[in-house]
């Protein structure tokens, strides 16, 4: 099917979608649905019962110019600005990674541990958005966080996403590198991070969305992609509590030398996590010597 003149929603929607096709962007279908619902302010059903009616020319030409970025590559959730993470709602922009499901693997193993541990403070090394510190502290009551970020433009996306969540009182933001610029004298009973753990040689292989579009400080430390785990994992040491808990997201391929890392600064209790598809996700560990 070829539309050259599209006139109705729906055929709006599905010129949209070749055009995405034609790109070889991904889940084109999806995408033009969510750019028009963002267009009209629609929901599903909204969508669904007015389909068939003309599309002003006003909003073809928003649309237009919104399926030609995402053609070129520009993420969804850049153009939207906004991006779903654990039931709430984030905003997101080229400053910050957009949050992923695989990072909520992280959270909901967390908020297990929290039922024997009660975590009370807790810092967020590489806050991006603030995914991790808001979504901890919105489902723990009692939990504060320190959300740290060196970009100082990451921490601009988090407060605002901190006060759209209402959690002013309960999260800080602080722009360090790793925990240099921390310094409260009260130890914590977690650290986590989700930190650039890209290989300089994988980052290279990423969609264009990804190396393209979101900040590749966030994505690599430019070297093997274990950096950040050997400097967090020495730093943090100073700042736990004992039986405190060190958390990470980590590769697909970085089981293993990020469980080295952690017992060879003296960790206890290593716990290592697969994601959704199997692979390798989520590793945590307990620190007992204080």
């Amino acid at each position: 099917m070829s539309l050259c003149n599209p006139q109705s929603i729906f055929e709006w929607m599905k010129w949209g979608e070749e055009i995405l096709d034609e790109k070889g962007r991904p889940d084109s279908a999806i995408d033009a649905k969510l750019l028009m619902k963002y267009v009209l302010a629609f929901n599903e059903t909204q969508l669904l019962l007015e389909r068939q009616k003309r599309l002003d020319e006003g909003m073809q030409q928003i649309y237009k110019s919104l399926i030609e970025k995402r053609s070129s590559g520009i993420p969804l959730q850049q153009l939207t600005g906004t991006q779903e993470f654990m039931g709430l709602e984030f905003q997101v922009n080229e400053h910050v990674l957009i949050p992923r499901q695989d990072t909520e693997t992280l959270i909901e193993e967390l908020l297990e541990q929290n039922k024997n541990f009660s975590f009370k403070r807790g810092i967020d090394i590489g806050t991006g958005s603030g995914c991790i510190s808001i979504t901890l502290a919105y489902y723990i009551k009692e939990l504060t966080m320190c959300a740290i970020d060196i970009s100082e433009e990451a921490l601009k996306v988090a407060r605002h996403n901190i006060q759209k969540h209402d959690l002013e009182k309960r999260i800080y933001t602080l722009k360090s590198d790793v925990l240099e610029n921390y310094a409260e004298e009260e130890k914590v009973d977690l650290i986590v991070s989700n930190p650039p753990y890209i290989s300089k040689e994988e980052v290279e292989t990423l969609m264009i969305e990804v190396i393209g579009h979101e900040p590749r400080e966030a994505l690599t430390d430019e070297g093997d992609g274990l950096s950040f785990y050997k400097r967090i994992s020495k730093a943090a040491k100073s700042y736990l509590k004992k039986g405190g808990v060190i958390a990470y997201e980590i590769g697909y391929n970085q089981g293993k030398a990020v469980t080295t890392i952690l017992k060879e600064e003296g960790y206890s209790d290593v716990k290592l996590l697969p994601d959704l598809s199997g692979n390798d996700r989520v590793i945590t560990a307990r620190w007992f010597m204080n």
